[in-house]
């Protein structure tokens, strides 16, 4: 798989495309870019986005999620099953705290844990991480040896608890989980990619 990162997203949120190199068939991930830059990426390297898949439902992960789906009407837009109640609540996605009070349409299919995302041959594994926000997840790429993460984990740091749903001792869970990865080459939802040392 290969990875094109966008950066300067909505309060520094980066938005991924990945595609597989023969089929060339992509996913986005996060929407905290406005799509031109990513259609006209995709068009003028031949790839077609069949999923569009939020992390989390904060609005600097969630709010051009619309403008995705017009630039890409074929993909399906897709979040944890959990992460509904974050999308459609101005006060759980955050849109409160930055001049607004949007509610975001729940996703066209839901995600659990364990669930595969098909590119082509490849194929990327869904991992449920609760803690930043109940229904956030990391994807999970294991013949490529990568994973995004939103903002479960970063570079430095990990995802803050303190807004509405958010659980620290999910989260410290989830990212025991993590660890446990060792090798794995990370893309977070802020910040540049790095890989986990732990095992």
């Amino acid at each position: 798989m290969l990875v094109k990162e966008f950066e300067d997203g909505l309060l520094g949120s980066n938005t991924f495309l990945g595609w597989d190199q023969v089929s060339k068939e992509g996913m986005v991930v996060d929407c905290g870019n406005p799509p031109e830059q990513i259609k006209r990426f995709a068009i003028e390297n031949g790839i077609k986005v069949v999923w569009i898949v939020l992390t989390h439902g904060h609005c600097d992960h969630a709010k051009y999620a619309d403008e995705y789906k017009t630039a890409f009407p074929e993909a399906t837009l897709a979040a944890h099953a959990a992460e509904n109640a974050v999308l459609t609540d101005p006060e759980a996605n955050v849109t409160v705290y930055f001049g607004g009070a949007e509610a975001y349409k729940p996703a066209e299919e839901s995600l659990n844990d364990g669930d595969t995302l098909r590119l082509g041959e490849g194929e990327l594994t869904v991992i449920s991480t609760p803690g930043h926000t109940p229904g956030s997840v990391c994807l999970y790429s294991s013949e490529d040896g990568i994973m995004f993460t939103g903002d479960t984990l970063f570079a430095n740091g990990y995802g803050r608890t303190d807004f509405k749903y958010g659980s620290f001792q999910e989260l410290r869970e989830s990212l025991k989980r993590l660890w446990r990865m060792g090798g794995t080459v990370c893309y977070p939802g802020h910040g540049e990619a790095f890989r986990i040392s732990g095992s």
